[in-house]
């Protein structure tokens, strides 16, 4: 069996994809396919990676004992059971938002429209989670802090600019400087996470 055929072979009886290797070793899933096509062969790290993924030596990976090659009569491993896949946390937070979404959809018509918006944003959220993959968590970053950045202006005081005032702090900090500088803080927060997202994306691409 080559190295090819071997990690094909290791990955679908752990019931892995080829994307879900490659973003355990962080590597491209193309790289994944050309290992398993056996046009390219993983570097040491890549196949040191690959043995504790698998949970094997790096002898059994690459076919040879300790002492030598394996002879192709060697009796192999039966494949381990393929593990059942765990309902993921994010799953489980979109759909608690969607219920909540929902939950208040309903309660607007008893208690006001305002609920609708609330709703309406939840819902968005959970389908975002159940969607996107693990940029879930960004991608609702930008969707609720750019509109708020946006809007506050028009419906509160809160005006982010004018904490950067030294007259606005006369009178000490008060509670509209102090959700600026917290719109900031998430500013700033969603950028550092978006870059090295963007980073690694690229990187893996590669």
């Amino acid at each position: 069996m080559t190295l090819g055929e071997t990690i094909y072979t290791l990955r679908n009886a752990r019931g892995m994809s080829q994307g879900d290797l490659a973003e355990r070793l962080h590597v491209s899933r193309q790289s994944v396919s050309k290992w398993e096509n056996n046009t390219s062969v993983p570097e040491l790290d890549k196949l040191l990676l690959l043995s504790d993924v698998f949970h094997i030596s790096l002898d059994e990976l690459t076919g040879r004992s300790p002492t030598g090659p394996s002879p192709a009569s060697a009796p192999q491993a039966p494949p381990q059971a393929a593990p059942q896949r765990t309902f993921g946390t994010q799953r489980i937070i979109g759909f608690i938002l969607l219920a909540l979404g929902l939950l208040c959809c309903v309660l607007s018509f008893f208690f006001g429209s305002g609920g609708l918006a609330i709703g309406g944003y939840c819902i968005v959220c959970g389908i975002l989670c159940l969607k996107t993959g693990k940029y879930a968590g960004l991608i609702i970053g930008w969707l609720t802090l750019l509109p708020a950045i946006l809007l506050a202006p028009l419906f509160t005081s809160v005006r982010m600019f004018d904490i950067f005032h030294l007259s606005a702090y006369a009178h000490g900090i008060s509670i509209q400087q102090i959700v600026a500088i917290a719109m900031w803080l998430c500013l700033f927060a969603l950028l550092f996470f978006t870059i090295r997202a963007a980073r690694t994306y690229y990187e893996r691409r590669k």
